[in-house]
């Protein structure tokens, strides 16, 4: 497996961030990418993506990015690398708007996923890489979700209300 425990100190090279954490590469080609962070409260982020990675349905795990180790108070949380989807804002919401329809269609929706949280992997596969605010179960056509998941959107201050889907 890449992005071992050896190789979080190799070649840290810093990549971006968004509101709530700053990414940093790693390993011996920068294949790896850990996310720490800005703030205590933020760590929440880390430990909503790491969960909602253990319980999603195997058969949606593929359209999106692996977490392949986290601290288990959210201080940092490692996935392997993937490109940024490097087309227009035309172009990516299109690809965006299939990939949640894809996962939709297995019953599941994402907060938060836009045209910079979607990416491709080393197989060249449209996948999200950014779900930090966690994903629920699909409404249904009635309008009600089984609500098998949760996400920050439903208790934006109380971590310990959030729940996942069952295995």
């Amino acid at each position: 497996m890449i992005c071992n425990f050896s190789d979080r100190f190799k070649n840290v090279k810093y990549l971006g961030e968004g509101a709530f954490r700053k990414a940093f590469t790693f390993g011996n080609n920068n294949e790896c990418v850990v996310k720490i962070p800005h703030t205590e409260k933020d760590r929440e982020h880390n430990m909503i993506e790491a969960i909602t990675w253990k319980s999603l349905p195997k058969d949606a795990r593929k359209h999106f990015v692996p977490v392949l180790d986290y601290d288990k108070e959210g201080k940092w949380l490692i996935m392997p690398r993937v490109k940024s989807l490097e087309l227009n804002n035309k172009e990516r919401t299109k690809i965006q708007g299939e990939v949640m329809n894809t996962i939709k269609k297995k019953g599941i929706w994402c907060e938060d996923i836009h045209i910079f949280n979607v990416g491709v992997n080393k197989h060249n596969y449209p996948v999200i890489l950014d779900y930090g605010f966690g994903c629920r179960d699909a409404v249904e056509d009635d309008g009600i979700p089984k609500k098998r998941a949760t996400s920050l959107w439903d208790y934006p201050d109380d971590f310990s209300k959030l729940y996942f889907f069952d295995k």
